[in-house]
């Protein structure tokens, strides 16, 4: 019986994250759509 041979890759990726925790700030973009459909009292 031969062994065959064991390959494993990890990617790892990081980015900004979206909200800002030190200001509660969002990177979050909204259209003007989206902005125009927000109800306003």
């Amino acid at each position: 019986m031969q062994l065959g041979r064991v390959t494993e890759t990890v990617q790892v990726s990081g980015g900004a994250p979206l909200l800002d925790t030190e200001t509660s700030a969002s990177g979050l973009v909204l259209s003007g759509e989206t902005l125009g459909a927000i109800p306003v009292s």
